[in-house]
């Protein structure tokens, strides 16, 4: 199964760690870019988020897709 992210000012709470060393946290809306406070590098968020398979037998909550 994949999967395409549409943002559309949703809140986001994301740790960013970039190749020049420096980490951060962002936790608020609208966070269509990223940009490094140290180097200056800017970053576009992606469409997609890694999807891993589970055992659904853990009792983990989920969505349940319409396909």
């Amino acid at each position: 199964m994949k999967n395409f992210i549409q943002w559309k000012g949703t809140d986001v709470c994301i740790d960013v760690h970039c190749d020049c060393g420096h980490h951060n946290h962002y936790d608020g809306y609208f966070a269509y870019f990223v940009k490094c406070k140290v180097c200056g590098k800017l970053f576009k968020l992606g469409d997609s988020v890694k999807m891993i398979e589970v055992d659904t037998t853990d009792g983990c909550d989920f969505l349940e897709s319409e396909l």
